[in-house]
């Protein structure tokens, strides 16, 4: 038997059962880790943007809520089943508020003016059949009724379900599907069906696809992985003990991500993806090792599985280093979860390098694995021929018209890399709530609906309170901002403005002067559906309003309890299209669009009240603001430290150049891709750079490495290069095969961050394998010139 040494037999088993021990541990809290699509958690808790919006759900509630559509037509059967339904939702302790023709204020006159009640009854609907017609007519009779909970055309009704903000989207849709289902309503994207629409649906929908990617696509391409395992080494233990590595890493990352209370996201949900990807190409690096060590003609030891792990020891520790390196750039970004991104692959990176040099070695000592026959056979030979031939063409290649070839390989890169910094500089910088889903998708069927209805899908949060009290309520000498007539008016004229100057982006507002005016309609009459014109007018309307209703319970989505703060809202519609086509305006766009909003309020309000947006267009704004620029700023981190590593190894500012030079066209070639394809620049295609750049550098250096050796014992160009291309160069080939296919079943995704995320950076693995094996030796063959004899054994200088 070949390792039957029992001192290193001994310290296999102990290097295994600690494995075990921790691969255990971790993955027992591997099982208990979170997934979440909500914004929030792509930031810091003490994010701005974030405690804004913590801060203002406090005070109005949470903006992120879920809207039930009704089949068109109001019957009476459907308001029976909504009545049941409404019944059903009051008993449920995680809802916040259920805002429906049940629980939505209706003003009627009498003598001392109006009373408070509800558009439709809950107990009556309940024990007799309601009247259609007469609710009907209640809702024409309040233009803010329209587009809140009865569509534009009067012929759907909807629920808005407002849960408590702590309580997770995924939660929050189960605990309305059971409701659901306890009352006998189905869901379906037909016009006569049920509609469900909203970003807590969105979010649940995002957490769905990150467990089905997890579930499924890991799996399958752990099959592919072993399958190229399998077709460049023929062997079972060289596919076996691989896949069992790349196990052990991600169990351990993801074990200790849950650990540490974080979360997948849509930015780390590719990293046990991404961690077998790389294990995978480390496996790849050893096992071409060791059996180009057991061809050799040195001693036993040095063939083994320990000599082959000493021997690409400093290899595999450069490579990993400088993939670590260009993850931990992230951690310059301002999202968490892109720091988050960076540091558990870089931890992840670790586990697998060690996993490759100790624990794959000690398991062949340990069990005394041979992986490779010693005796040739016939796929030996047929190997061995087509290696010659091979080796014939390389030398073909190098020799002859090699300088001429060299020129128009290098004259071709630099045509990619001006076309790569070309379409960097015309890449659109975009997101989509509903970008990521396919368009016949229920989510987005389903938002279409309620957009095409009730005039939009998401919203637009402004707010309005005096700068001087924010947060501590209103001082004595100042009129609060909800009994002010003047500030009224113009919120007031500004929703009319917003519908006016943007009527395919909002077509429905909701505020408190609506309300007010609402008061003054019940108090006066119809034809006074306005806003009262004076602040003592407005404090009557308040107090006769609080004889018979509860101001804070019915409108506290608008207005804070000692009426200092506003809330002014607005429904975001989808753009309709004459052919019947939708789409969406980016978070950009309505952010300026809101923006637009909070100036025109700047120009007319006094100075002393502050105007500031909360919610999800200013979160994600935020988000991918942060994520493009950090980016930019990791991508160029990531160049610089790789750089320093590459010059500190091979002490040449020429070899250094040369060695980025794969890199960099691997990565202006995936932003050519984008720009041709009219991929957006995001949170998911955002990171893809620096990820290039830190798994890309791998092929890289075990190339010049082993071409550095080879020219330190011969001081050859064109023989260092046929070697190296003879050796390292098949492990490369395969490691980006393997690489190259993983990231193709991303493709499988039905989330096309995932998706988009696959294809670029399985095309950049190409771009930098090809550079890699034609670029690179262009360059080293144009640029690097033979040694004298004597100095053949010197370093490459």
């Amino acid at each position: 038997m070949q390792h039957s040494d029992p001192n290193r037999r001994g310290w296999a088993f102990a290097t295994l059962v600690t494995a075990l021990l921790i691969m255990g541990l971790f993955g027992f809290f591997a099982t208990k880790v979170e997934r979440t699509g909500d914004a929030t958690a792509l930031l810091a808790a003490n994010d701005a943007t974030v405690e804004l919006k913590k801060k203002m759900e406090e005070r109005f509630g949470s903006a992120n809520v879920l809207i039930l559509t009704t089949p068109i037509g109001i019957t009476a059967d459907t308001l029976t089943s909504l009545a049941h339904l409404q019944r059903q939702l009051d008993s449920i302790q995680e809802l916040e508020k259920v805002h429906s023709v049940f629980t939505t204020p209706h003003l009627a006159s009498d003598a001392s003016g109006f009373e408070v009640g509800s558009l439709l009854d809950l107990d009556s609907t309940l024990e007799s059949t309601p009247d259609p017609e007469a609710l009907l007519q209640r809702l024409k009779s309040n233009p803010s009724y329209r587009g809140n909970i009865v569509s534009l055309n009067y012929d759907i009704l909807a629920m808005v379900l407002q849960f408590h903000p702590e309580i997770s989207d995924p939660q929050k849709l189960s605990i309305l599907q059971r409701s659901l289902k306890e009352t006998g309503i189905s869901l379906g994207t037909g016009e006569a069906d049920w509609q469900l629409s909203g970003l807590p649906q969105v979010n649940s929908a995002i957490v769905e696809l990150i467990e089905r990617d997890l579930f499924l696509l890991f799996p399958l391409f752990m099959i592919i992985l072993g399958a190229v395992l399998y077709v460049a080494f023929r062997s079972f233990w060289a596919v076996a003990i691989p896949l069992v590595l790349v196990g052990f890493g991600t169990t351990v990352t993801v074990g200790a991500m849950a650990l540490l209370g974080e979360s997948l996201n849509v930015v780390t949900n590719n990293v046990p993806m991404l961690l077998t990807c790389i294990g995978g190409a480390y496996s790849i690096h050893y096992l071409q090792h060791l059996r180009h060590l057991q061809k050799s003609p040195t001693s036993h030891s040095t063939r083994g599985p320990l000599g082959a792990a000493r021997s690409i020891f400093p290899t595999l520790f450069l490579a990993s280093t400088t993939t670590i390196l260009g993850f931990l750039a992230n951690l310059t970004s301002e999202v968490e979860a892109v720091q988050n991104f960076g540091l558990f692959m870089a931890i992840g990176l670790a586990v697998l390098f060690v996993a490759t040099v100790l624990v794959f070695p000690s398991v062949l000592v340990a069990f005394d694995i041979t992986v490779f026959k010693s005796s040739p056979d016939r796929s030996d030979s047929t190997s061995h021929k087509t290696e010659s031939q091979n080796k014939e063409n390389r030398k073909s290649i190098l020799q002859g018209r090699g300088h001429k070839t060299a020129w128009t390989v290098i004259a071709l890169s630099t045509i990619g890399v001006l076309a790569g910094g070309y379409a960097f500089g015309n890449l659109r910088a975009e997101y989509r709530t509903l970008g990521y889903f396919e368009d016949d998708s229920s989510i987005v069927q389903q938002a279409r609906h309620v957009s095409r209805h009730f005039g939009g899908f998401g919203s637009y949060d402004i707010v309005l309170q005096q700068k001087e009290t924010m947060g501590s309520g209103s001082s004595e000498d100042t009129t609060p901002l909800a009994m002010d007539a003047s500030v009224l008016k113009t919120v007031s004229e500004f929703s009319t403005w917003m519908k006016q100057n943007h009527p395919h982006d909002v077509q429905v507002t909701l505020d408190f002067a609506d309300s007010m005016k609402d008061m003054s309609r019940a108090f006066n009459g119809p034809e006074h559906y306005q806003v009262p014109d004076s602040n003592d007018e407005v404090f009557q309307y308040i107090e006769v309003y609080s004889w018979s209703g509860d101001l804070q319970d019915d409108l506290g989505n608008f207005v804070k309890e000692d009426f200092s703060s506003l809330r002014l809202m607005g429904r975001l519609s989808l753009q309709e299209h004459p052919d019947g086509t939708y789409s969406e305006r980016s978070v950009q766009e309505h952010s300026a669009l809101a923006q637009q909003g909070m100036n025109w309020l700047r120009d007319r309000l006094p100075d002393s009240i502050d105007v500031v947006s909360f919610g999800e267009l200013p979160l994600w704004a935020r988000v991918n603001v942060a994520i493009i620029e950090g980016q930019r700023l990791a991508a160029a981190l990531a160049i610089l430290l790789v750089g320093l590593v590459v010059l500190f190894i091979f002490r040449s500012l020429k070899l250094t150049f040369l060695c980025l030079i794969p890199v960099s066209l691997s990565v202006l070639c995936s932003y050519l891709a984008m720009w041709f394809f009219d991929i957006n620049l995001d949170i998911a295609t955002s990171l893809v750079s620096s990820m290039a750049i830190g798994i890309g550098i791998d092929d890289t250096l075990h190339f010049m490495l082993a071409y550095r050796n080879e020219f330190q014992r011969t001081g050859k160009v064109r023989h260092s290069l046929e070697q190296s291309l003879s050796n390292t160069g098949r492990a490369i080939l395969f490691t980006s095969i393997a690489l190259v296919t993983g990231f193709g079943v991303f493709a499988l995704s039905n989330f096309k961050p995932v998706v988009y995320f696959g294809f670029l950076n399985g095309l950049t693995i190409l771009v930098a394998t090809v550079a890699t094996l034609v670029v690179l030796p262009a360059g080293l063959l144009l640029f690097t010139r033979d040694k004298q004899p004597v100095a053949a054994e010197a370093k490459v200088q």
